[in-house]
């Protein structure tokens, strides 16, 4: 094993010893498996932290702080155009709140924004989906906004609403292409309803593992798959979570 550079590391683990070079990517691939971990950006560490110093146990710790860092899906909360954080006290936006005559319950909350606003990727994670949200034959509007579904691994997130039609997302990306925390892969989408009236937001819905690509709604008549509040069906999977201390946190 090879150890000529153990003095000139600076981190906290110098005292530990390297893993040999010539086994750095194997290392990687066998620590990726065996951690279910989806090895794609690995730009935090510096130059004194090059994977194969570490020993296996800060290894893990360091990559855990870097997979786990969450930001929140706009770049700037307050702005002077979008107050994000609105989503807390104002009950039109709230999770679970009446929809369609009260037939339907929300299932996610509304982030208002102007309408082209960057949409960030909240961690790392994969595109499973992109389809069209809303449109003339399923809602009473004059467009159609999509739903983009990003796969964050722990959780998997539907960002709704967006103006990004199919082959229109930002620098490429597609369905199977892999995202960085806090990239941009969607913009907010602006709606026509059939009144002439104008909306643009982020419909945020957050959903349990398992579910990358759907079904994302559930009949309401099968309690089995379908989750409700307060007997409303959300008309949603049983997957779907309340959001709201999720986006909270990251406020």
């Amino acid at each position: 094993m090879e150890t000529s550079n153990v003095s000139k590391i600076k981190t906290p683990y110098r005292n530990f010893l390297p893993f040999p070079y010539g086994d750095k990517k194997q290392c990687l691939r066998n620590f990726s498996r065996q951690n279910h971990l989806h090895l794609h950006n690995i730009n935090g560490f510096t130059e004194d932290e090059k994977l194969w110093f570490f020993h296996p146990v800060a290894f893990v710790q360091h990559l855990m702080r870097i997979f786990n860092q969450v930001v929140f899906p706009f770049e700037k909360v307050k702005n002077g155009e979008f107050d994000a954080a609105d989503f807390l006290t104002h009950n039109a936006r709230k999770y679970g709140t009446s929809r369609s005559s009260g037939t339907r319950a929300h299932a996610g909350v509304d982030l208002y924004a102007t309408e082209g606003t960057d949409i960030l990727a909240l961690k790392e994670g994969k595109i499973t989906d992109h389809r069209e949200y809303l449109n003339p034959d399923n809602a009473s509007v004059q467009n159609t906004v999509y739903a983009l579904t990003v796969d964050h691994y722990d959780y998997v997130v539907r960002y709704c609403e967006i103006g990004n039609k199919f082959g229109d997302l930002p620098n490429g990306l597609k369905v199977g292409s892999i995202v960085k925390t806090g990239q941009v892969i969607a913009s907010v989408g602006e709606i026509i309803w059939d009144s002439g009236n104008t909306q643009s937001m982020l419909h945020f819905e957050l959903y349990d593992p398992g579910i990358a690509k759907g079904p994302w709604y559930a009949n309401a008549a099968n309690s089995k798959l379908c989750s409700f509040n307060n007997n409303i069906p959300f008309k949603r999977s049983k997957k779907l979570k309340n959001p709201t201390e999720f986006l909270k946190k990251l406020l």
